[in-house]
């Protein structure tokens, strides 16, 4: 009683009101895209305030499914290892049950997405199993060591921007206080049911699936087997048994096909009791539900990604059906496209138009991403075979790309695509050559003086990397304009430099080389004509996209002009 009573006397006090100090960026929401756009930006050595509205962490798998590309991206942010160790089971073969009875397997398939097969530009060639959980609490820790924790129990109420910066009231639950903040930048990553997006007057266009609510939760099975994926169909539902931690025997657990009277208020009784009733099983033992959550479907996209100094990542832009598992990583690359530029304004190495071209790359990317997923929701009508067949290579997001950006350069193309067809396959991806605006890809095989490593290894969310194929001879005419450019126009504190060759290669151009000694770098990125004497020059950025490609001087300068501030 005295807790409570102190919990009313805390709400019933009247609010006190505070001036807080400013820092470059105020983060609005600690979930993954929050997370990993202030740990990019603290380890660019920009300051950061994360805020988060509830008063705990989250809980419960959610968005598990790691993509390929999300993996090379937390490579670069060094918490893959952490996350290698705490990832789930991959996803075991799916098998469908007869009903009446629900006992006796009526068919099979693989899981739900089949494995690439591996090739060196491509290391990782499937998707994996981490609890969204354990994916925070991860990156929680990383940001914990730069001196950054998540604020717990602070909201964001409103915000004015002006030319110089935004300033945001807060409300702080704890202390019962609002709190006027001043930061150069905002980045609301709060959810589809956040403020920041409606704030900035976005429109959220889309559908919202009324008749086919999903109950999802993770649980504790103790009887059933976790060597494979359980599902049974009685009609309207779709019952979905999935383990994933195979040594504490655990389960997420999915219904679809649900109304709002029968999912709203779902608890733990509840499903059991709608389980046993529809499939008939008796046997199967339900222990302790870490979590359980009813929500609709919903496709939506907001028609801008930010206005002025304020910014929109993960479910405050897009949200989606689970199908596919493309909402958490399409929040990763948001943040990833989004905090590389806003750390080099910060610094005043780029102008502040940098920054749009962050609402120009990734909303094609989202809409397209959309229209696919939307696809494949309305194709998952519970058949195994078909439901594997729908989930394509593309949903490992490798073929992502910004090849219309007005910040991307290409010398190496010959012909000119429209814009408009480049921002049809934004998502899909090209099956061409290699170019600006692509994924780079990995190198592995190279060696850095004595020691063996591979790009992806060198590649930093902290700087731009260059890399300069050349021959063995470093005296050509070419190849010094490209390296007095490298000089003058790129500085040790924005780019890496390293040239390439398949041999040694001098030492007195004062950039470190790399050697590719089974070739592997340059096949990946076509540099047969550094074979011949011409040099190739390959920009990569630190979203890891290739931000321009060239065989001369031209590329770099013309890159610096759109990214960096001259002199």
């Amino acid at each position: 009683m005295g807790v409570a009573s102190s919990i009313g006397q805390r709400r019933n006090r009247v609010p006190t009101s505070k001036t807080s100090s400013s820092l470059p960026v105020l983060v609005v929401g600690a979930g993954p895209a929050g997370l990993i756009c202030a740990l990019a930006l603290r380890k660019s050595g920009i300051p950061v305030r994360i805020i988060e509205q509830s008063l705990e962490h989250h809980v419960g798998t959610r968005g598990a499914g790691i993509m390929p590309r999300s993996l090379e991206l937390l490579q670069a942010l060094g918490v893959l290892p952490e996350l290698q160790r705490l990832r789930g089971l991959e996803a075991p073969p799916m098998q469908f049950y007869r009903l009446p009875g629900g006992t006796e397997v009526s068919s099979t398939a693989p899981g739900l997405m089949e494995k690439m097969d591996p090739v060196p530009s491509k290391p990782f060639n499937s998707m994996w199993f981490i609890s969204q959980a354990v994916l925070e609490e991860v990156l929680r820790k990383e940001l914990n060591t730069y001196g950054c924790k998540v604020e717990l129990g602070t909201s964001l109420l409103d915000f004015q921007q002006d030319r110089d910066g935004v300033t945001a009231n807060l409300s702080i639950s704890e202390t019962n206080s609002q709190e006027s903040f001043r930061a150069s930048f905002l980045v609301g990553a709060d959810g589809a049911k956040g403020v920041t997006r409606k704030l900035l007057k976005c429109s959220f266009l889309g559908e919202t699936k009324d008749d086919n609510g999903i109950l999802v939760g993770n649980v504790v099975i103790e009887n059933l087997s976790t060597e494979v994926w359980h599902l049974w169909k009685p009609s309207p539902y779709l019952f979905s048994l999935r383990p994933y931690d195979r040594e504490h025997k655990k389960f997420v657990i999915t219904v679809t096909g649900l109304s709002d009277e029968v999912g709203q208020g779902a608890d733990a009784e509840k499903f059991e009791s709608l389980f046993r009733e529809s499939i008939g099983r008796s046997d199967v033992t339900f222990g302790e539900f870490e979590w359980l959550s009813y929500f609709k479907p919903n496709m939506r996209v907001v028609d801008k990604m930010s206005e002025g100094r304020v910014f929109l990542a993960g479910d405050s832009a897009h949200v989606h059906s689970p199908h596919g598992g493309q909402g958490l990583n399409t929040g990763i690359q948001d943040s990833f496209n989004l905090s590389w530029k806003l750390a080099l304004v910060h610094k005043g190495r780029s102008p502040i138009s940098l920054l749009a071209s962050y609402n120009e790359e990734r909303l094609p990317v989202v809409a397209e991403m959309l229209k696919q997923v939307t696809g494949l929701y309305n194709k998952s009508d519970g058949d195994a075979s078909a439901q594997t067949a729908a989930r394509g290579k593309h949903l490992f997001m490798l073929g992502i790309n910004y090849r219309w950006s007005s910040i991307v350069v290409d010398k190496c193309s010959a012909t000119q695509t429209p814009v408009e067809i480049l921002k049809d396959r934004a998502y899909l991806g090209w099956d061409d050559e290699l170019k600006a605006g692509d994924r780079a890809p990995e190198c592995p095989n190279l060696r850095l003086g004595e020691r063996r490593t591979s790009l992806f290894h060198l590649l930093t969310p902290k700087k731009h990397t260059v890399l300069v194929f050349v021959g063995e001879d470093l005296n050509g005419g070419l190849t010094q304009r490209i390296l007095s450019v490298l000089r003058s126009k790129f500085t040790k504190d924005t780019t890496d430099v390293f040239l390439v060759g398949s041999g040694t290669v001098s030492s007195s151009a004062s950039f470190p080389s790399l050697l590719d000694e089974n070739g592997l770098a340059r096949t990946a990125y076509q540099a047969a004509q550094a074979t011949n004497g011409r040099p190739l020059v390959v920009i990569i950025r630190p979203d890891g996209i290739i931000g321009a490609m060239g065989d001369s001087d031209e590329v770099l300068k013309g890159y610096s002009t759109l990214v960096f501030k001259s002199g």
